[in-house]
């Protein structure tokens, strides 16, 4: 962890997202901290032989590491994705699309918007861009029916997909018991996180530039993993090929399923944005029709 003990952190998300505060405590077996004056919670105590007296308490509980960011001490640069307004640092929400003020937009954002945007436009002949194929989300997922009786691989889990994605997963639990599987309601078997906005684009610049790259014997994506309405899903066998990840912290054994999920203009059950999509991403294909074979 590159958080320190007495370290200025601010934090980008949660109920806390803009504010600053000081690393009273690291928790690296946890992958959380503990910041001076955040994320305050209550909790009931009962009096003591000792003399303490019961009562309600606020205090402060710990944070993911995902969720906060070192700032630059005084005297630097400050980082680009902190916004200033009226001397408050504070994080702005990002809108649906377009530029939000004092964020860098990703390379890949940039070139949808600048070039591809409105090729699809032309080709197409929309008659607004918002009719144009777009990304709106990317999901991660990573199945883990071991989980159930090692607590340990899911917190390893969880912490590897949060150093991948950028952002803190969600633990997924089983909505009914199975016996033959030795299942019960509430198990945990899996966790997934959810990236939108530039989150999304970033993942899918390193996704499609640096991690499908370095796949041994990489052999191309497969065309008809699209589900028929936009959505394209692939499957990845070993986070390796992440930078991101540190062998040392022991080598990955559940397979990470992505969802890119799309909208746009519908036609023929989805094949129209399957195809723009996918000729976004890739070169441009030799079939010279604009819309498709069936996704």
């Amino acid at each position: 962890m590159r958080i320190k003990r007495n370290d200025d952190v601010i934090v980008i998300a949660g109920k806390d997202r803009g504010k600053r505060g000081k690393v009273m405590r690291v928790l690296p077996a946890q992958q959380r901290v503990i910041v001076e004056g955040l994320n305050i919670v209550k909790r009931h105590t009962k009096p003591t032989p000792q003399g303490d007296q019961g009562g309600v308490i606020e205090r402060e509980a710990p944070l993911h590491v995902s969720n906060v960011m070192l700032v630059e001490p005084q005297g630097q640069q400050a980082h680009p994705r902190l916004h200033r307004d009226a001397g408050r640092q504070a994080l702005p929400r990002r809108p649906a699309l377009g530029r939000a003020p004092g964020l860098d937009m990703s390379r890949l954002r940039e070139r949808y918007e600048q070039e591809i945007l409105p090729a699809l436009t032309q080709r197409f002949g929309y008659s607004t861009p918002m009719q144009a194929p777009r990304v709106v989300k990317v999901t991660l997922n990573m199945g883990l029916g071991e989980a159930k009786q090692d607590s340990n691989m899911l917190d390893a889990a969880a912490s590897q997909l949060a150093t991948i994605a950028g952002q803190r997963p969600s633990v997924r639990r089983a909505r009914k018991s199975i016996a033959n599987f030795k299942l019960r309601e509430g198990m945990p078997v899996g966790v997934a996180v959810t990236l939108r906005g530039e989150r999304a684009y970033e993942f899918l610049d390193r996704l499609m530039s640096i991690a499908i790259p370095r796949i041994r014997d990489f052999r191309g994506l497969k065309r008809n993993a699209f589900d028929g309405r936009g959505n394209y899903s692939l499957g990845l066998r070993e986070q390796i090929i992440f930078p991101e990840v540190d062998l040392r912290l022991g080598r990955p054994s559940a397979r990470l399923d992505v969802t890119i999920t799309t909208v746009g203009a519908h036609g023929r059950g989805g094949a129209r944005p399957a195809r723009s999509v996918r000729n976004a991403v890739r070169p441009a294909t030799r079939d010279p029709r604009p819309c498709g074979c069936a996704a």
